[in-house]
């Protein structure tokens, strides 16, 4: 295919909004951008009012206002993220943004831009229109810094979006509607973050300024959160809370809190430890060589996963662990959530400590599927099957090794604490030792002639 053509910068974005706000008419205000050269990302906003009577009004709107064009604009890191100008090439997109309040109130904006001018380039044109209210004691300003899971391309030229935002228990959702510059695939899942600079309002009340920062960025894990399920010899799995918080100082690691409601927390999950590791493991992996390898979430995009995990000791019991992932969550950015069902049982003695460190041998048959085994000390066969929505479906990667450790246990019988790191790499390729020339097999003899015996017993008759 050819290049896509290089879109126009831009420059400006100018508007106007119009609608009804708490019943109220609001009367058309005129809406200007300028792209902030020196700050990559940043877009200086001056909204000017017709009567300076309804400037609280439209303070109350000023993040839902900006929040499309901030996709447009947004800074991209890392830099093989697109931005929504580079998506839809000459910036024309509708688009609909929500900020639903805990008390039931909606506040509604829809935005359309006819996209860069062509007769003034750098010109991005368009108008916003506002319905619906928000609770009286509402602070625009608490609303920011928003944070969004973007699924960008759910289908060809759509975004879409859910997150938080500054206020407890009101979020937003978005849908942005465009032309695609060209057919090449986008990031699936992405986060949009977007804050404002301090508001500044003239003295008469005409002219309210201030700035919008938005960044695109690859979404991250930072949290797996979930439950289990089910029982172990025979015994109900308690009620339980479990967490695993990515640690920011060392990549590849993951602090783990275990909570049991009524105790029993050795005996009844140490032996799950390995099965609750391995999938958050493969999610959050530190990667080496970086440049060559995918961790589980790259891999999946959203860090959704269905994952089997099966110990099987000598004794002949089984210990079997599935794990389902929702992914991200859209309300809790950087959040996965999960459910694990426990079934079978594990000799009384086993120390499960003993069973980390691990290096797992994994292979991928198809895209979007990962198969594994480990003979773990004390002849524990370790047998692992994940399954996701890959990213890249093109092909598979070569055979990776997961290396697993668990560290630090600490456990006062109802609260089980440690750290798990996991690292991926790929599999060494041996390299094969030149062998001597084989000399030519010689030519066997012609058979002439069968020559042998029977004996033993038949119809209990010696022969």
């Amino acid at each position: 295919p050819s290049p896509s053509p290089t879109p126009p910068p831009l420059i400006e974005l100018l508007g106007n909004v119009t609608g009804t706000l708490q019943e109220d008419v609001l009367l058309p205000a005129q809406i200007e951008g300028r792209v902030d050269s020196n700050v990559n990302g940043r877009v200086r906003w001056e909204i000017t009012l017709r009567e300076s009577a309804q400037a609280a009004e439209y303070l109350s709107i000023l993040p839902s206002l900006s929040l499309p064009y901030a996709w447009l604009t947004a800074a991209q890191d890392p830099e093989d993220i697109r931005s929504g100008l580079e998506l839809s090439g000459n910036g024309q997109f509708t688009a609909t943004v929500t900020v639903s309040f805990a008390s039931g109130e909606e506040l509604v904006l829809q935005h359309s831009s006819t996209g860069i001018s062509p007769q003034d380039p750098g010109l991005l044109l368009f108008t916003s229109q506002v319905s619906g209210s928000h609770p009286p004691d509402f602070d625009a300003s608490q609303l920011l810094p928003f944070s969004l899971i973007l699924s960008v391309e759910p289908s060809v030229g759509s975004v879409e979006g859910r997150g938080t935002t500054g206020i407890p228990g009101a979020n937003v959702t978005t849908s942005i509607s465009y032309q695609p510059a060209d057919d090449t695939p986008a990031q699936p899942v992405v986060e949009l973050a977007v804050e404002h600079g301090s508001v500044e309002v003239s003295p008469n009340g005409t002219v309210i300024g201030f700035y919008s920062q938005s960044v695109l960025q690859g979404a991250t894990v930072e949290e797996v959160r979930g439950s289990v399920q089910g029982e172990v010899g025979g015994e109900d799995i308690p009620e339980t809370e479990i967490v695993a918080t990515v640690d920011p100082d060392v990549d590849g690691r993951l602090n783990w809190i275990i909570r049991v409601a009524d105790g029993e927390t050795n005996q009844t999950y140490l032996p799950l430890i390995p099965s609750l590791v391995i999938p958050a493991g493969w999610l959050t992996a530190a990667e080496r060589p970086p440049d060559t390898i995918s961790n589980g979430q790259e891999a999946s995009g959203d860090g959704s996963l269905n994952a089997t995990v099966t110990l099987r000791f000598p004794s002949g019991e089984v210990l079997t662990v599935e794990v389902f992932t929702t992914g991200l969550s859209p309300e809790e950015p950087g959040v996965v959530r999960y459910i694990s069902r426990v079934s079978g049982s594990h000799p009384p003695g086993v120390d499960i400590l003993q069973l980390l460190p691990a290096s797992i041998n994994l292979r991928e048959p198809s895209p979007g599927s990962i198969e594994g085994e480990q003979l773990l000390p004390g002849d524990i066969e370790l047998g692992v099957v994940i399954t996701y929505n890959p990213v890249d479906p093109s092909g598979p990667r070569p055979p990776l090794i997961l290396d697993l450790a668990v560290t630090d246990p600490v456990s006062d019988g109802q609260t089980l604490n440690f750290s798990s790191d996991s690292n991926l790499r790929e599999q060494p390729v041996p390299t094969p030792s030149p062998s001597p020339m084989p000399s030519p097999s010689p030519t066997p003899p012609p058979l002439i002639e069968l020559l042998g015996n029977v004996t033993g017993t038949l119809q209990e008759d010696v022969l």
